[in-house]
């Protein structure tokens, strides 16, 4: 059949500090793999825009010199605990003083990262002309404590309102929030994500789809099953594998696993997907396997109908 030039295109991204912590070293070996698009997250021993006066000030230009674009910021936030305000302070009194400090760090936490934090992405996507802010939907609080106190396992309200907020703002300055699924987040199972999402009800908001870290959650398999629960939210993709060790019965990343990306793409591209698909390798060493994904990613999408 013939392609029809009208497909859906995805973008090839790669999550730098997957290649190189350094972010010359990333985009140098990203532009020579023919990957334009990077997702910006650890730069240096912070993550982006997290990191020293001089590599804030310096990324943009390496930005533009490699001539790639950025199709997302991943700063991290809201991967940090959620304060647990469900239980009453009286709890906390009659614990041990290391919760009460817990719940105190929480609280600073979630402020610093909705007042500045947020602002601080919002800033840094205007100045490199990228049109997504990543976030995840915070960590549980200790679980012993909920278990103790019957508190339900159902997601806070106190998080999509947090989201919310976040969106809104992210909203007025036309950027969008995509929450990624993980498993060590309240938004672990596609299902979850999507719940919150769907809660939060705001038109920039969307997800970060890891059909990987729904294999790890249990979504089994994350295509078809965990992606049609989502599959009008993706906003932003990332690509690594997974398989089950046959010897160990651990979960493991791999450049060729068990999803099924042949059938996840083309269902992407039905769906009318147009952005970027960012390898997360998550493999050590870095580089050989983050080429390999490259490439496999690469292939995949060329086999798609009018991918160019």
């Amino acid at each position: 059949m013939r392609a029809r030039e009208t497909e859906p295109q995805m973008d090839v991204s790669i999550v730098t500090d997957e290649v190189s912590a350094d972010l010359d070293t990333a985009l140098e070996l990203a532009r020579s793999w023919n990957v334009t698009h990077v997702e910006l997250r650890g730069v240096g021993d912070g993550r982006y825009p997290r990191v020293g006066r001089e590599l804030r000030a310096t990324t943009p230009r390496l930005i533009r010199e490699y001539g790639v674009s950025v199709a997302a910021i991943s700063s991290g936030l809201f991967k940090i605990p959620f304060p647990d305000r469900a239980a009453p302070l009286s709890f906390y009194q009659w614990s041990t003083s290391a919760s009460l400090r817990a719940l105190a760090a929480a609280e600073e936490a979630l402020e610093d990262h909705l007042e500045r934090l947020l602002p601080e992405c919002a800033d840094a996507a205007e100045e490199l002309g990228c049109p997504i802010v990543t976030c995840f939907s915070f960590t549980p609080g200790i679980a012993l404590h909920r278990e103790m106190l019957g508190v339900s396992d159902d997601v806070p309200d106190g998080v999509i309102e947090v989201i919310r907020e976040a969106g809104r703002r992210l909203a007025a300055r036309g950027l969008v929030l995509a929450l990624e699924n993980e498993m060590t987040t309240w938004g672990a199972s596609a299902a979850t994500t999507a719940e919150i999402v769907r809660a939060v009800n705001e038109p920039n908001v969307g997800m970060t789809w890891d059909a990987a870290n729904a294999y790890l959650a249990g979504d089994l398999p994350p295509f078809p099953d965990a992606y049609r629960r989502v599959a009008d939210l993706v906003r932003l993709v990332h690509f690594k594998d997974v398989r089950t060790n046959a010897t160990t019965g651990r979960r493991e990343f791999c450049v060729d696993g068990e999803i099924d990306w042949v059938g996840q793409f083309a269902a992407l591209q039905a769906d009318g997907y147009t952005g970027a698909v960012s390898v997360e390798t998550h493999i050590r060493p870095k580089v050989a396997p983050s080429r390999a994904l490259v490439e496999r990613l690469q292939g995949l999408l060329a086999a798609l109908p009018g991918q160019a």
